[in-house]
């Protein structure tokens, strides 16, 4: 037999209190005279003897009851031989998985759920032998493949584990320990302690695995509730310094209760920008926004701060943005090209504009604009198709406006090149635009439209063609603008890293009066300044995503490096140079959130932040009904361990290889403290 709290079986010191109460239990007589003993009622005699066995009894109930009643507070419960053989023996090897991820921060009924989970962990090692063998397993995928330690250093890995951001998918599990396991043909014990999110907590595969004995303990929060910020972006891609700049926040309520005049603040370099409050419902979100303005020129490192406990990992959100105060601009024309575009680029100056002829052109300065425009060229030459794949692989914008006195032949030699739809032939009946994308970045800002209009007014007053070269729609371009018969005006097509606006209608002022309508203006405007925020405000750490940034690669080796801002931590990221680009990756790299300065030769490229996943702030548990509800009938190698509110001892007795005892000697109590009161009222 065995007992999970051992230190109540020095309650059986309390059986010596009916010993005693027996043994100094001396009655006193006392006389009295009586003048006359014959009104006395008859006595009924009673031995010595009799009197002597009856107390004695009574005394062994007691001792009996008070020694039922510690050991069933001792939870005793008995393990059959094979079990123990397989559990418990001198060959058990015993896998426990301790939840480390940033969920487990929330508060449980004694301290945070991690302490909890450590604690139980070291008590199911504490139930097995010293002579077995044990391993620590997390969230970490490589601890799978650790080998098995004996208990004391299992303890000191336990007492070293901390909270930290990976969150591996239990459905990875029973690969992962067959991967590794310890020995073919032996039965591993392993133990889950988590508090199951449905995020990540899938079990459903491990019941067609029966080498593995799963033995899953979920934790409960003392109160589910968590307060973060969820995503951050901006209102405009268009970041100038000195306007005014809208950033908005998403703050997430994972509570049951609505939380009122929370306040949120907007960090900028460090200092504080802007503070505002914000009223949540219970499990809703609230989108905030902040206005700020900054005068400089530069790459900015920002923050949104929320504050709350004891979830706190996802109280600060990270971003990063560019302000630039011009966008330089090339443009190359013919002799017989609209001039209303050179005018317009003249004439803004947020542009700063580069004028090439077609038979002039100076392709290194290519690779010093992000913004080129094709304006009614003639011809293409195969020199200058190749330098425009090499610009959209660094990710450049180019907008290509045909020519009137352009063959069918000569703009499909271009569109073959780029993966543009070609053009089947020339159309030259009046039409009028009909559609616009409004959801699209390029026209989202363009029209004053109410909340629930998704298009123009009929009667909206749209620019005129007169040449229109068709072309059939491609599943790899975004038609912008069509006409009545919805035939392609303008297309936007991803080409390699970069975009392609495609107009399949000159500008020539005698086919088209799109120069001098007031649409044209914000029209360019927005399409010049879809490629000034190309890099991501944030990233998340361990993402695969990789980060593209121009770059063109100087002799010699390069010196690339990442820096903490305000931080002395750096590291040298994972890159790889490619078609005037340089592409980083940050699948291990960094492993700590914040805003990084981006040095290439000791001189700031850009500022990237980075984030902890928003995964874990969820708080949706998988309650022990809903997990047992997910083990199917034949998952004979999986079970759902409870866990008692005070001490957190483990009940391992309800698992399918041992039996419990203390409602045994519960019932003994019961019937012992039956029988002496028996004794005690009808025995005389």
């Amino acid at each position: 037999m065995h007992f999970y709290h051992p230190e109540f079986l020095y309650g059986l010191a309390a059986m010596l209190i009916p010993l005693v109460i027996h043994l100094f239990n001396f009655k006193r007589f006392k006389k009295v005279y009586f003048s006359n003993v014959s009104y006395l009622k008859e006595i009924h005699q009673q031995s010595k003897r009799h009197s002597q066995w009856r107390h004695i009894l009574i005394m062994i109930l007691r001792m009996i009851i008070i020694a039922s009643v510690v050991i069933a507070f001792a939870q005793p419960y008995l393990i059959d031989k094979m079990s123990k053989e397989d559990t418990h023996g001198e060959e058990a090897y015993v896998s426990i998985f301790v939840d480390n991820s940033f969920s487990m921060q929330a508060r449980g009924l004694q301290g945070s759920l991690f302490d909890e989970a450590r604690l139980l962990a070291r008590k199911i090692a504490l139930s097995y032998s010293i002579s077995n063998h044990f391993r620590l397993l997390t969230n970490e995928g490589a601890t799978f493949s650790y080998e098995f330690v004996n208990r004391e250093v299992f303890f000191e890995q336990l007492e070293n584990l901390k909270v930290g951001n990976a969150s591996l998918p239990f459905a990875h599990f029973p690969n992962l320990l067959n991967d590794f396991a310890p020995e073919q043909n032996r039965k591993e014990q392993l133990f889950v302690i988590s508090d199951f999110q449905k995020s990540q907590a899938n079990i459903k595969s491990w019941a067609k695995d029966t080498a593995i004995e799963f033995h899953l303990i979920p934790l409960k929060a003392a109160d589910q509730g968590n307060v973060f910020v969820d995503s951050v972006w901006f209102e405009s891609p268009l970041l100038q310094s000195g306007h005014p700049i809208k950033v908005w926040a998403d703050i997430q309520n994972q509570s049951d209760k609505r939380l009122e005049d929370i306040p949120i603040s907007l960090k900028i370099m460090g200092k504080k920008k802007n503070v505002a409050t914000v009223s949540i419902d219970a499990f809703g979100h609230k989108k905030i926004s902040f206005i700020f303005e900054m005068g400089k020129e530069g790459f900015y490192a920002a923050s949104i701060n929320v504050q709350d406990y004891p979830v706190v990992y996802d109280d600060v959100f990270y971003f990063a943005f560019h302000l630039q105060q011009h966008t330089p601009v090339l443009c190359i024309s013919s002799e017989h090209s609209n001039d209303d575009i050179a005018t317009y680029l003249h004439s803004d100056s947020v542009f700063v504009p580069k004028f090439m002829s077609e038979k002039s052109i100076n392709y290194s300065d290519f690779r010093l604009y992000k913004d080129i425009i094709l304006n009614g060229l003639s011809s293409f030459s195969p020199g200058l198709i190749i330098e425009l794949k090499n610009q959209l692989r660094a990710g450049a914008s180019i907008v290509i406006i045909p020519s009137l006195s352009n063959s069918i032949r000569t703009l499909n030699t271009l569109y073959s090149q780029l993966g543009l739809p070609q053009v089947k032939a020339v159309d030259s009946l009046k039409r009028k635009m009909a559609f616009i994308e409004l959801n699209s970045n390029e026209f989202n800002a363009i029209f004053n439209l109410s909340k629930h209009q998704h298009k123009l007014d009929d009667n909206t007053d749209f620019p005129y063609f007169k040449e229109l070269f068709i072309t059939p729609h491609n599943s790899k371009s975004d038609v912008l603008i069509a006409d009545e018969a919805n035939t392609p005006i303008l297309s936007k097509t991803k080409v390699y890293n970069g975009r392609v606006y495609c107009f399949y209608t000159p500008f020539e002022n005698k086919v088209s009066n799109i120069t001098t309508h007031a649409i044209f203006v914000p029209l360019f405007f927005n399409l010049l300044q879809q490629q000034r925020s190309t890099t991501p405000p944030y990233f998340y750490l361990g993402t695969n995503k990789e980060c593209r940034l121009s770059y063109i690669a100087q002799q010699g080796n390069e010196s690339i490096i990442m820096k903490k801002w305000n931080d002395s931590l750096e590291f040298i990221p994972q890159y790889r140079l490619q078609q005037a680009s340089l592409i980083l990756s940050f699948h291990h790299s960094p492993n700590r959130v914040g805003a990084y300065q981006l040095l290439i030769n000791n001189k700031l490229k850009s500022i990237l932040s980075f984030n902890y996943n928003r995964k874990e702030s969820y708080l949706n548990y998988l309650r022990s009904k809903e997990i047992k509800n997910m083990i199917l009938a034949k998952a004979t190698n999986i079970d759902v361990l409870p866990v008692d509110n005070k001490g957190f001892g483990l009940e391992l007795s309800q698992t399918k290889d041992s039996f419990p005892l203390w409602k045994l000697f519960i019932i003994i109590a019961l019937v012992f403290l039956i029988i002496e009161l028996f004794l005690l009222r009808y025995s005389k």
